[in-house]
């Protein structure tokens, strides 16, 4: 099975970074319950402190797809200009060896 990786950076508004951080952190428990994840980790950057990367692997991209219609995904999503100062950059990637 090839599982697919997500690689999503976030940067928070000036003044934002506070309550971004802590709307992220209430992703994590929800989507590590969801079917399909494997691993769904948050970092914060050691220079940035308004900038958050998530680590993800699901098992395919249906389950990724789910997990975008999620209400607690929705739920952010309608914060988005609120707290982000640009969009999430999103990249996906499939492990080679």
């Amino acid at each position: 099975m090839s599982l697919l990786t997500v690689v999503a950076l976030l940067k928070a508004k000036p003044g934002k970074e506070g309550e971004l951080r802590q709307a992220l952190l209430d992703l994590v428990d929800p989507s590590r319950g969801e079917s399909g994840c494997v691993q769904y980790d948050l970092h914060i950057s050691t220079d940035k402190p308004g900038e958050f990367l998530f680590f993800e692997k699901w098992v395919d991209r249906a389950a990724l797809n789910a997990h975008g219609q999620r209400p607690h995904m929705q739920a952010l999503g309608s914060r988005r200009e609120e707290l982000l100062a640009e969009a999430p950059d999103i990249r996906t990637y499939s492990r080679l060896t």
